[in-house]
């Protein structure tokens, strides 16, 4: 997490703290810090794929994996959120997260921001799809990892006070 905390600081030349995150398949991390060293790393025992095969087992999730899900990252985040600075900026380069938010239309060929209301919009419309609304009518993907990772996201981004995620093109 040191590696790519410092990959993205290079390439994020940004003055404040940030907070990098990873969002894998096993396991979430975050690595935050004013420079070039990361001074916090926190991870989470919880990734995409644990999050679809114990959660969200439907396709597309219903209503009450979607809320179980919800439980199940605030478990993870909400401890950690006295160990971050308030005023760090979040940001990642991971390609899956890229490619998510290409599906969605929100990113195209340059590092691109998302803020916290984007992602309530893509998640009222995952809300709208689990309860019936067709997902041609509803603009989202049924695939249960497009959802986990909604999930994680806005949850993450609600409990560690993150107006915004910085999404880096993938190198």
């Amino acid at each position: 997490m040191h590696t790519l905390y410092r990959s993205v600081r290079e390439r994020w030349a940004q003055h404040g703290p940030i907070a990098v995150l990873h969002l894998g398949d096993d396991v979430m991390a975050l690595a935050s810090g004013r420079s070039d060293q990361a001074e916090v790393v926190l991870t989470f025992s919880l990734g995409l794929r644990q999050l679809v095969a114990e959660v969200l087992t439907h396709t597309p999730p219903t209503p009450l994996q979607l809320e179980l899900a919800i439980e199940t990252v605030e478990e993870q985040v909400m401890p950690a959120h006295t160990a971050l600075p308030p005023d760090a900026a979040l940001v990642t380069q991971d390609a899956g997260l890229w490619h998510w938010a290409q599906a969605m239309g929100w990113c195209v060929d340059v590092d691109q921001e998302l803020s916290l209301a984007t992602l309530e919009e893509g998640f009222n419309l995952l809300v709208a799809h689990a309860q019936g609304r067709p997902a041609s009518v509803a603009g989202v993907p049924s695939d249960p990892r497009f959802a986990a990772t909604l999930v994680v996201l806005r949850e993450l981004m609600h409990h560690l006070h993150f107006k915004r995620i910085t999404l880096l093109a993938p190198a």
